[in-house]
């Protein structure tokens, strides 16, 4: 098939000594993104040669060659740890703090749309609110800085309002408020004397044991349905 045709065409091509590609940061966190991303059985033994070899890359104040670089590490390291690898906490810790500091004096990290997002993005997916000030700035230049006829164009209008448009959908999977873990409760529908009565125990009103089936007459259906109708015509 063809996926796992271009899965060995990778493993092939991959640097039997540093684990890498071509001794290429770029490819190389981006068939690692692939590979965490798939899943696959052998990780620790694909991953984690590469995984090493970028953190070596990484400077004293934390960055990574540059802004977008240190950006695509930070994700890649945050993915790497929630898929159970070993990673150097540091490493990814020393990222997040370049990536803060970096805009902590100017509007945005960089010129173009297409650099932009891997930071930004790297910041929300390691835990940042939209509240917090690198997010609040990196947001306020995307918006800022779109045309009229909808791209952004700093050095490729296709490129960086693919990357844009990525940056500011990352923001509608971001919490806005803790949601707390969801809780049983069990509600009961029963019908007495021609009348529907519906009651809800909620999870702190003592011991419940909650059905795994619930049947429900074909007549106590229709009026459920008819009552289902009722509320809707009456919300308009």
């Amino acid at each position: 098939p063809p996926v796992q045709a271009g899965l060995r065409f990778i493993a092939a091509t991959q640097d039997s000594i540093s684990g890498t590609w071509y001794e290429e940061p770029f490819e190389t966190m981006l068939v690692l993104d692939l590979v965490l991303g798939l899943g696959l059985r052998n990780l620790v033994d694909f991953a984690q040669k590469p995984l090493a070899w970028i953190a070596s890359l990484q400077r004293s104040d934390g960055s990574i060659i540059g802004i977008r670089y240190t950006g695509m590490a930070a994700s890649l390291l945050h993915l790497a740890g929630n898929a159970g690898l070993w990673i150097d906490k540091r490493a990814m810790e020393g990222t997040l703090t370049f990536i803060r500091q970096d805009i902590e004096n100017k509007s945005i990290w960089a010129a173009a749309a297409w650099s932009n997002y891997y930071p930004l993005k790297a910041l929300l997916e390691c835990g940042a609110f939209p509240d917090e000030l690198a997010v609040r700035k990196a947001v306020s230049w995307f918006l800022d800085s779109q045309d009229l006829d909808g791209k952004w164009m700093q050095v490729s209008r296709v490129h960086d309002t693919a990357m844009a448009i990525l940056a500011m959908s990352e923001l509608l999977t971001v919490p806005l408020v803790d949601v707390s873990l969801p809780r049983t409760g069990v509600l009961n529908v029963n019908k007495e004397n021609g009348s529907i009565k519906v009651s809800f125990h909620g999870p702190d009103s003592g011991a419940i044991t909650p059905a795994e089936k619930m049947k429900i007459s074909d007549q106590v259906r229709a009026d459920l349905s008819q009552n289902q109708q009722i509320v809707v015509a009456a919300l308009g």
